[in-house]
């Protein structure tokens, strides 16, 4: 259940131990269910994805809490809570313990740019109940001299409440194949100084995490005989910490304990926990170095929510857009003398991706988080740089600084258009021209290198979809081919803000003959269609047998997984040649063997859309085609119309960009209810890798199809912070009669777009809070809809027709340019009839 609270927008649910929650900053993230409890989950180290981590290590399997009276060795587990919530004040379990009279609340947060986590237990006497007193505990005198005449009469019991970690301090996916990064045993020490317990592994020093609270313990224990209620895997080590808490029918008690990592300075976890412990305690038992974090924190959690903020008639899907906002934010990483950038997934995949950042980075632009899209952009770059075999963008970077996987062919144009929408949100034109050369030279030495030794418009080399036939260096891909030609035409504009108008010109025609080609060559009329990949049949036919030679290799050494996707990937490319047989005669033979498109099924006819690659008919046939139950299940669109009815969050948000690109808002918008249907399915406020509710919880490119849709197109903001220039041409959802778009960060302004649907006409107001933009007011119609009356700001006006730059080929019409003013408002009306004047 979603909510307005105090401290802004907050998620309720009843807690399950299915589902899964992350709370994360930027060096430290725990995962756990919504019970609190902490199983062994994840594949890539298996069971050991879970629990508290601090990249480039592991902390903890897990952290719990319990209750006992003094005296009394029988602990109450707080593992049963009756409500989960998450707001920006953190992630908040409540408990009601009638065998203790108390209700209690546990509130975790994370100390933003540190590996801390503080978590906060409030106790409270039940009303009505004579509290702990009757059930044994030990009755204290109240100390309030000061106090109202009825405090001082309150009654004071007391409890006794246990902090219960086990460590399991190791290294990333791979450290130690990679770097020799043996997991040791793990050892813990009762600190005396610090009042707190420090864990550390034998073998490695430097891996820390102590654990303790603002204030004493009355006693401890450490040693591998300690366990929570729960018994985990790994060579970790356990300790306890048993606190005294006095509770009075007056008043709440509050204990705030704090598990912190390595600092992210050169120190230890002790260092750190020094550090935020020092000063003293305020309300709550929180430092005044912890009161200033917590107040960060929350500024932070909350920042997401309180820009970009859309109102629409939907309001489950204004929730949706909310949450997958944020999202998109706590996802951002950093390792100090590594990088930092936007983690791919959780829990099994806490790195960087190059697919995953650029489909990523856009949904940050439009909400104030550009610094985390330009560090995710730099981080790439510098590691592929300086490790990618290509020097291109890599597929994957692990958290201790190592390449796992070079680049696809689809990452580096992906990582182009990133760099381009970047770059118009922000105006940082050192990250200009920092990263440009990066990616011209990349792309020259590539793809681009390959197409012009093989004489082809477009490269042999993998595509995003990670299947045998598709994932070859010897196959000409449609997402490659589709993402290439648009991060040429990103390209040549920012080749043109850097003064290069030749090199523009070049990469612009380039550009337009890749397209043309693909267009022509690639489509398959009869069934609305690209081709997935383009050979000739020999071709096609030398990777059929290939695949089957590698399929019996697999056989052979056991390896039936690797197997079985290899006999697949054959039978798919051999019934596309028996269909290509059947349809061939002997006089054509000759001719059958020159190159041409196979259909394969896969999703990247999805990804041809979300690039601008079809024609205007094409994309019509396109969507039409995908729209069908062939190609559809509840949630989204299927990995493949023949072989695989699976759905991940990213084909299906990809279409909806990809039928906003050409005008098809409405359909757009049902791709993007369907996504929302998988909404807090996996965890409270998510979209999971895979719909509805499979492979990573919190996903990253889940977004994408969500934010950048209805800014980019419903609402049509076109930013060029560098010339200090907004274009906005809205094509918003019949469906929303009103809608708005609030408190949009552009550079150090604000702006506001409310827009007012009617069945023919369209009214849109913009306000920006600062003078010296240029506004072009404009807005993007169906070829089938002729402009019979414009006013701006009242006044009849004559709105002209205008091509979309380089890479959209939707005409586009617009008012006069509006200079020195903070708002305007448009209306226009149109007729049902053909558009005759030409752009």
């Amino acid at each position: 259940m979603y909510e307005e609270q105090q401290d802004g927008p907050a998620l309720q649910t009843h807690p399950d131990g299915k589902r899964y929650y992350a709370l994360s900053g930027r060096r430290l993230y725990t995962i756990a269910t919504l019970e609190g409890r902490f199983p062994d989950v994840g594949w890539h180290q298996p069971g050991e994805m879970g629990g508290l981590w601090a990249p480039p290590i592991k902390l903890l399997d897990g952290y719990w809490f319990a209750l006992r009276m003094p005296g009394s060795e029988e602990a109450l587990w707080l593992t049963a809570p009756e409500r989960w919530q998450w707001s920006a004040a953190g992630v908040t379990f409540s408990y009601t313990l009638p065998a203790l009279s108390l209700a209690i609340e546990r509130r975790e947060w994370i100390v933003p740019d540190e590996s801390a986590l503080v978590i906060q237990l409030t106790l409270r006497a039940l009303p009505g109940s004579d509290h702990p007193s009757q059930h044994q505990a030990r009755p204290l005198e109240a100390r309030a001299s000061k106090a109202e005449p009825h405090q001082r009469e309150a009654a004071v019991s007391e409890v006794l409440c246990g902090l219960v970690v086990r460590s399991d301090l190791h290294g990333a996916w791979m450290a130690e194949e990679r770097l020799g990064w043996h997991d040791g045993e793990d050892l813990a020490e009762y600190d005396e100084k610090l009042a707190a317990v420090v864990l550390r592994d034998a073998l490695h020093p430097t891996w820390t995490a102590c654990v303790g609270a603002t204030v004493a313990p009355v006693a401890w224990q450490v040693g591998n005989s300690i366990w929570g209620p729960e018994r985990t895997g790994g060579r970790g080590t356990g300790a306890a910490l048993w606190y005294r808490c006095q509770i009075s029918s007056a008043g709440a008690a509050q204990l705030s304990f704090l598990i912190t990592g390595p600092a992210r300075t050169a120190g230890s976890a002790a260092d750190l926990f020094a550090r935020l412990t020092r000063g003293g305690h305020v309300l709550g038992g929180l430092t005044p170095v912890l009161v200033e974090a917590q107040h960060r924190a929350q500024a932070e959690s909350r920042s997401p929510f309180e820009h970009c903020v859309l109102s629409s008639p939907d309001l489950a899907f204004n929730e949706v857009f909310a949450w997958s906002k944020a999202n998109t934010a706590r996802l951002l990483l950093e390792v100090p003398g590594i990088g930092a950038g936007l983690m791919a997934g959780l829990p099994d995949f806490p790195w960087w991706f190059g697919c995953d950042t650029a489909y990523g980075v856009l949904p940050l632009l439009p909400i104030g988080q550009t610094e985390a899209a330009v560090l995710s952009l730099r981080t790439l770059a510098a590691f592929g740089e300086r490790c990618d075999p290509h020097g291109a963008v890599p597929h994957e970077v692990l958290p201790y600084g190592q390449l796992w996987a070079s680049g696809n062919l689809v990452e580096l144009p992906l990582f182009v258009r990133a760099l381009y929408h970047t770059y118009c949100w922000t105006g940082d034109q050192g990250l200009l021209r920092e990263l440009f050369p990066f990616c011209l030279q990349a792309l020259r030495a590539w793809p681009l290198a390959d197409c012009d030794r093989r004489a082809t418009l477009v490269p042999h080399g993998k595509s995003i979809v990670e299947t045998p036939e598709m994932a070859s260096e010897e196959v000409q891909a449609l997402d490659v081919a589709a993402y290439l030609a648009e991060a040429l035409d990103c390209l040549a504009i920012l080749a043109t803000e850097l003064d290069d108008p030749g090199l523009a010109t070049d990469l612009r025609q380039r550009a337009a003959q890749t397209r043309a080609h693909v267009r022509d060559a690639w489509w398959v009329p009869h069934e609305g269609l690209f081709g997935d990949l383009y050979a000739s049949p020999h071709s096609l036919r030398r990777q059929q047998i290939l695949l089957q030679t590698r399929a019996k290799e697999a056989s052979r050494t056991s390896e039936e997984g690797e197997a079985q996707a290899l006999q697949e990937a054959a039978a798919a490319l051999e019934e596309a040649l028996q269909k290509q047989r059947a349809s061939s005669d002997s006089s054509r033979a000759q001719a059958e063997e020159a190159p041409r498109p196979w259909l394969l099924y896969h999703m990247v006819q999805a990804l041809a859309l979300d690039a601008g690659l079809p024609s205007l008919t094409q994309a019509s046939s396109l969507l039409a085609r995908l729209a069908t139950p062939e190609w559809q299940e509840a949630c989204g669109l299927v990995l493949n119309a023949r072989r695989n009815r699976a759905v991940m969050t990213l084909p299906s948000g990809a279409l909806a960009v990809g039928a906003a690109r050409y005008g098809h808002a409405d359909q757009a918008l049902t791709w993007m209810q369907r996504m929302s249907t998988a909404f807090g399915l996996a965890s409270p406020g998510t979209l999971s890798e895979y719909a509805p509710d499979g492979g990573c919880f919190l996903q990253l490119w889940s977004s994408y199809g969500i934010v950048w849709p209805v800014v980019h197109y419903f609402f049509g903001l076109r930013p060029e912070v560098a010339k200090r220039r907004l274009l906005c041409i809205p094509q918003p959802p019949s469906s929303w009669p009103r809608a708005a778009l609030r408190r949009i960060p552009l550079a150090s302004a604000s702006l506001d777009v409310e827009l007012t649907v009617g069945q023919d006409s369209l009214q849109v107001q913009l306000t920006i809070s600062e003078p010296d933009w240029e506004l072009l007011p404009g807005l993007a119609l169906l070829p089938n809809q002729r402009i019979r009356e414009a006013r701006l700001n009242g006044r009849p006006v004559t709105l002209h027709p205008v091509q979309l730059t380089g890479f959209e080929e939707r005409t586009i019409w617009l008012a006069p340019a509006l200079q020195q003013t903070t708002a305007y408002e448009l209306l226009v009306r149109w007729s049902p009839s053909a558009i005759t004047a030409g752009p």
